[in-house]
């Protein structure tokens, strides 16, 4: 399965992009969108091109690799962050940085991507304060490519409703649990 995303150019025009994906991080919700990125095919109609993973805690790295191999994904590991960004600099396309590594790290690498023409999504938050923040959507402005943040819940079925029933009520104290179904979808599968 292979898909093509098309660009116009003029009216009667049109190109095929396809996307390079780079991820900073494999811990927590970066596990999943790398198990994503690694069966692509499924769940993304794009031309994408998984390239390579940043992760430096050692577990973590060697099961990305075991996961990737067990695949049959072939991958790039790098183990900084600057290998990553140099890597990216040298592809034809479109550059998606996926950034699920340290929250105390997201702005500067999302000021990074933005400054080297790269799309950029983050986990949450994208930044710890306002002055980051102002710097990422100036670079954002001054640059032709998107950052986006994946805030995960905000289209939660669950969430909307629940939103909907508390809407006129008054909230002193809420505890919330999440459980993820990934596990129950490979079983299915």
């Amino acid at each position: 399965m292979h898909f093509t995303r098309s660009h116009k150019l003029t009216a009667n025009t049109t190109r095929n992009v396809t996307v390079h994906i780079f991820q900073i991080g494999c811990r927590g919700l970066g596990r999943l969108g790398f198990e994503k990125f690694t069966d692509k095919e499924k769940y993304f109609p794009e031309d994408l091109v998984f390239e390579g993973v940043c992760e430096k805690d050692f577990e973590h790295r060697e099961n990305a690799e075991s996961f990737a191999e067990a695949a049959d994904v072939e991958l790039e590991f790098y183990n900084s962050v600057n290998e990553l960004y140099d890597a990216a600099k040298r592809v034809e396309g479109e550059v998606l940085i996926y950034d699920a590594g340290p929250v105390k790290r997201h702005s500067n690498h999302i000021q990074r991507s933005l400054s080297n023409d790269f799309h950029h999504l983050s986990e949450k938050p994208p930044s710890l304060d306002r002055s980051e923040h102002i710097e990422e959507r100036k670079l954002a402005a001054e640059h032709d490519v998107h950052y986006k943040v994946d805030f995960i819940e905000r289209e939660n079925p669950v969430i909307k409703k629940m939103v909907e029933i508390l809407e006129d009520e008054k909230i002193n104290d809420i505890k919330i649990f999440r459980q993820s179904s990934t596990g129950v979808q490979r079983l299915l599968q």
